[in-house]
C-alpha cells in the first residue's frame, strides 16, 4: 500500500514495504543514497539476514532476525547511510511508515534500534 492510495484510507498506516534483498540488490544497499523523510515515523523488522548499524546519535550495532530500527522523522531528517548489509547472502523484513500525529509532524528526529535478544 501507497500514501495515495489504501493508505490515505487506513491512516495513521501510509505506507508498508515487504523487502528481499540478495545477490545484486543486497549489494547496492551499501550504495544507498541519503534520502529525506519528515511527518513520519517507520518501524523497520528484519526477519532474515542481518545489517549493521551506525549511528552518531543511538551506536552502533547488528540487527538481525527480530532486530527492530524505528525512526521518527519528525520535521525532516536525512538518512540512508547509516545501515549496510552484514556477510549475509540475503536480507529480509518489512518496513511501516506511520503517519505522525500533527502535535509530532515538526518533532526532533529520533532513531532507536532494538536488538532481538
Amino acid at each position: 500500500m501507497s500514501p495515495s492510495d489504501l493508505g490515505g484510507v487506513v491512516k495513521p498506516f501510509v505506507f508498508l514495504d515487504l523487502f528481499d534483498a540478495q545477490g545484486a540488490a543486497l549489494r547496492g544497499m551499501t550504495e544507498m543514497p541519503l534520502h529525506p523523510h519528515s511527518g513520519i515515523a517507520t518501524v523497520t523488522v528484519f526477519t532474515e539476514g542481518r545489517v549493521r548499524y551506525a549511528d552518531p546519535d543511538a551506536g552502533t550495532g547488528t540487527l538481525g532476525y527480530g532486530g527492530v530500527e524505528w525512526m521518527r522523522a519528525g520535521g525532516g531528517v536525512w538518512h540512508g547511510k547509516e545501515m549496510s548489509p552484514d556477510d549475509v547472502p540475503r536480507i529480509q523484513g518489512f518496513q511501516l511508515w506511520l503517519a505522525l500525529p500533527a502535535e509530532l509532524e515538526s518533532s526532533e528526529a529520533v532513531s532507536r534500534y532494538i536488538e532481538a535478544q
